[in-house]
């Protein structure tokens, strides 16, 4: 086929807007299913980056992990861990890790993991204040 200016734009232009919608998204590659009763959507999730102290009853709802398929932040893959567990009727993201790992569109793209929970004694918002606790609201 000859080389032709129009046709190589069309194709550049087609694989810009493939990327486009394809690298600003990212997955969810396991999430509990979601409640029956969702709480509000400006619900806020204790994210803990360790696991919680023996004093702390919690039931697992379930494992969480997600990855962008572009590049980003850590704060991205927080947010979409919250927003699973959210779905989920969770209250809570224990034993977090974010890291970094190439993908199809960067070489460093964030992935996060950790394990949804409601946490049933004592209250959510005591156990955020407990010491020693790397913690956050998402």
């Amino acid at each position: 086929m000859p080389f032709s200016v129009p046709r190589l734009l069309g194709t550049l232009t087609s694989l810009g807007l493939l990327l486009s919608v394809v690298g600003c998204g990212g997955q969810t590659l396991q999430a509990p299913p979601a409640a029956t009763t969702a709480g509000p959507a400006a619900q806020g999730i204790w994210v803990v980056r360790g696991g919680l102290p023996a004093a702390v009853q919690y039931a697992v709802v379930g494992p969480l992990a997600v990855r962008k398929l572009s590049y980003g932040g850590a704060d991205w893959a927080l947010q979409q861990l919250a927003e699973e567990a959210r779905k989920a009727g969770a209250n809570a993201v224990i034993d977090v890790e974010i890291s970094f790992a190439p993908s199809f569109l960067g070489w460093a793209t964030p992935h996060g993991k950790g394990t949804a929970v409601r946490i049933v004694s004592p209250p959510v918002e005591e156990v955020a204040q407990m010491p020693a606790l790397q913690t956050e609201w998402w």
